[in-house]
């Protein structure tokens, strides 16, 4: 998550150089389109990559680390994995977003702020996951190995 918050801020500060370019070209009268583009584009990239770390790696980290709890019984495994991973999430997606783009730039509603990319976040959390049901690589390696398994029996 460390290194998630790393990039993020990195390209998050990257745009905050591209709407202070544009804020000023604006006031002077020059408004480049193309600079624009690229606001939202980062905005979007941001938020796939929140979305996508959430869905293939962050999963798989706290299933390992539920994992290595050895709790007895299968519905205490899904209680402390839902916990764990529903706590990962909020902070990576929400938390994240707010000291990085609410503490760190200051910059709640304008291009690539606040609302802007978490209403990005909420639209492909609602894209992607079917999508991920059906192309769920982890599924596919473990239908994979236990096809292997029958065919060693």
């Amino acid at each position: 998550m460390g290194l998630c918050f790393l990039l993020i801020k990195t390209v998050n500060k990257i745009q905050g150089i591209l709407i202070e370019q544009t804020y000023t070209e604006a006031l002077e009268g020059n408004v480049n389109p193309t600079k624009f583009f690229w606001i939202q584009s980062i905005s979007f990239f941001i938020s796939v990559q929140i979305v996508l770390f959430n869905k293939f790696i962050l999963g798989q980290v706290y299933h390992k680390i539920v994992d290595k709890e050895l709790i007895s019984t299968k519905s205490k495994f899904n209680i402390s994995f839902a916990t764990k991973l529903t706590i990962a999430l909020f902070m990576n997606t929400a938390m994240m977003s707010y000291f990085i783009e609410i503490l760190g730039e200051k910059n709640y509603y304008g291009p690539g702020g606040f609302i802007f990319t978490e209403s990005f976040v909420f639209l492909w959390n609602a894209l992607i996951p079917p999508l991920v049901w059906l192309t769920d690589p982890w599924t596919h390696q473990k239908n994979h190995k236990r096809e292997e398994e029958i065919k060693k029996a």
